[in-house]
């Protein structure tokens, strides 16, 4: 995997989709397109760099939007239902559906 991506004082969506892409291969361009987008939409709601929660999505499961752990938490961060739901009121995007396949 290519460190550059992350190398820039600002990242944006096509650096972020390059990564996501060499992370993993099973994604469509438009999937990690949307990826990235919703990694920078979403950081800066909770103020954070873009690039930390992109690389805890990375720790997570690799990208895999299909990902379901043992205990049953799902997506890209590995949210349990009531976590994603606490998370969606806050953002006030419940059911909203911003990222699909």
């Amino acid at each position: 995997m290519t460190s550059y991506y992350l190398d820039t004082d600002s990242p944006n969506e096509l650096f972020f989709s390059r990564y996501i892409m060499d992370a993993n291969k099973h994604l469509s361009a438009s999937e990690a397109m949307c990826m990235g987008s919703e990694v920078i939409r979403i950081s800066s709601c909770f103020d954070i760099d873009s690039r930390i929660l992109l690389g805890l999505i990375k720790l997570e499961f690799e990208y895999n939007q299909d990902a379901v752990s043992f205990s049953g938490a799902s997506g890209l961060t590995q949210f349990t239902t009531i976590g994603i739901q606490e998370v969606n009121d806050q953002l006030g995007i419940r059911g909203a559906g911003q990222c699909t396949k």
